[in-house]
């Protein structure tokens, strides 16, 4: 448990009780901040406000209005911990932040009225409508910036051969998670074949496909990740269209944070065949990204909007595939990039809507298949054990003042998916 309460005060966890000492005057108001969920990639809590003996469930720590000075926890917490300790103070601050404005309103904040989730990393970013108004670039903002830059490519290497469960086998297993689905794209005209050169061509495919996929998060945010597909069809499957992708790198959820990840989404082939000139992979097809999140600002989410729950996250980054195919000259060429802002928007519980609008420093570079824009939306729980049903559009897309390419770039060259998620932490 982290405590940040007033100067001189400390906070004990006996049962289910948060007891405050000394006790603080009659007519202060604590903030409990309990976790109803906890996960590398979406992080939700509810705050209430309470008196002196607190009775909560899961108490993640205690805010006071007073101060913000550290008072007590884990006392030989690993350097993980430290960072996750240093993320709950800054989530205090946008709590004790939140009191203050209660109390600038005069009068007394009630659960109902503070009971709003805060959501963060690639899934969301806190919202409220009771923020006070502020810099845009505050002293407090910059030192959140400074933060999360700063807890970037964190590598905590001794906690690598910590055994955190009672078994060996149980701590090499925590992290592991697995997903299984069915991939379903909506135009199934076989006579209208998705462009593509080589190994490299539109995501899109022409028939139904299974997948699973496996990801492994053995260390801190660093992550390696493989998508197996099973084409339904299989003489639909074009040259393009892999066997297998898969992705490694570091990328930490959290806003304010750096994340550098490798991906390959090439004509990858478990059994190539030579004759036709395939290979299990081409490593140096694939594209490293280097991007930076951040939460869309109190003032623009108020804009794009519509929900009370809503909450919006950004990155903005730049992507470099060392070599890729020119279907105009049918040559290999080097160092194509890419620059994107990608946004999420989640509107209620698990229902989001995402996009990524993309640019092309070297416009000859971009090919028929690389879309100006993709988008995305529909219902993702990452809980163990849930089903998430999603629409996405990785084809040729292009904005309006743009020449279209065939056979791609068109709502019906999305897909639908149907998977189920488990983990083993």
């Amino acid at each position: 448990m982290v405590c940040l309460c007033a100067s001189g005060a400390q906070a004990a966890l006996r049962g289910n009780t948060v007891l405050v000492s000394p006790p603080l005057d009659p007519g202060r108001t604590l903030l409990i901040i309990e976790s109803l969920s906890l996960a590398p990639w979406n992080t939700q809590y509810s705050v209430r406000p309470a008196r002196q003996d607190v009775h909560t469930q899961r108490p993640l720590l205690v805010a006071d209005a007073d101060s913000l000075a550290f008072v007590s926890g884990p006392s030989s917490a690993s350097s993980f911990e430290q960072s996750r300790i240093r993320r709950h103070r800054r989530d205090a601050r946008w709590a004790t932040r939140l009191q203050r404005t209660y109390e600038e309103h005069g009068s007394e904040p009630d659960e109902r009225r503070l009971n709003r989730r805060w959501r963060a990393g690639p899934r969301g970013s806190y919202r409220t409508n009771f923020e006070p108004a502020k810099p845009f670039l505050s002293d407090e903002l910059l030192a959140e910036i400074s933060e999360g830059l700063a807890s970037s490519f964190h590598t905590p290497i001794e906690d690598l051969f910590k055994q955190t469960h009672p078994t060996q086998t149980e701590s090499l297993l925590n992290g592991l998670s697995v997903n299984f689905g069915v991939d379903v794209p909506l135009n199934l005209d076989v006579a209208s074949t998705p462009p593509g050169n080589g190994s490299q061509g539109s995501r899109s495919g022409s028939t139904p496909t299974a997948k699973a996929t496996i990801k492994y998060n053995p260390l801190s945010y660093w992550y390696f990740s493989a998508t197996f597909s099973r084409y339904f069809d299989e003489e639909l499957q074009a040259p393009w269209n892999g066997d297998f992708s898969y992705s490694f790198g570091y990328d930490d959820w959290h806003p304010y944070t750096l994340s550098l990840v490798y991906s390959n989404f090439g004509g990858n082939r478990l059994n190539p065949d030579r004759s036709k000139g395939e290979r299990f992979t081409t490593f140096e097809e694939g594209s490293f990204n280097l991007a930076w999140k951040f939460p869309l600002p109190p003032a623009l989410t108020e804009v794009f909007s519509f929900t009370d729950d809503g909450s919006i996250a950004c990155s903005v980054g730049s992507s470099v595939a060392p070599r890729y195919g020119d279907l105009a000259s049918g040559t290999t060429k080097k160092y194509k990039t890419v620059l994107a802002l990608s946004c999420k928007y989640n509107v209620y519980e698990w229902w989001y809507v995402n996009w990524s609008a993309k640019y092309y420093p070297f416009p000859n570079q971009q090919q028929p298949w690389d879309p100006d824009f993709t988008y995305g939306f529909g219902f993702f729980d990452w809980h163990r054990g849930k089903i998430s049903v999603q629409y996405n559009n990785f084809s040729g897309n292009r904005y309006p003042w743009k020449r279209s390419s065939p056979q791609t770039g068109r709502f019906k060259d999305g897909s639908l998916s149907v998977s189920w998620s488990w983990s083993f932490d």
